[in-house]
């Protein structure tokens, strides 16, 4: 397994957050929570 670290953020007001995801699949959080932010980097 090779999970990802994805940051993304939000706009107004700005907001960050990170989570786990494996493919295509959240692995430490929930899909209504990170669908608002737009990522921009993964680790």
């Amino acid at each position: 397994m090779r999970p990802d670290v994805v940051l993304g953020v939000q706009l107004g007001p700005f907001s960050a957050h990170c989570w786990v995801q494996h493919e295509d699949r959240l692995v430490n959080d929930r899909v209504d929570m990170v669908r608002t932010f737009t990522p921009i980097l993964v680790l």
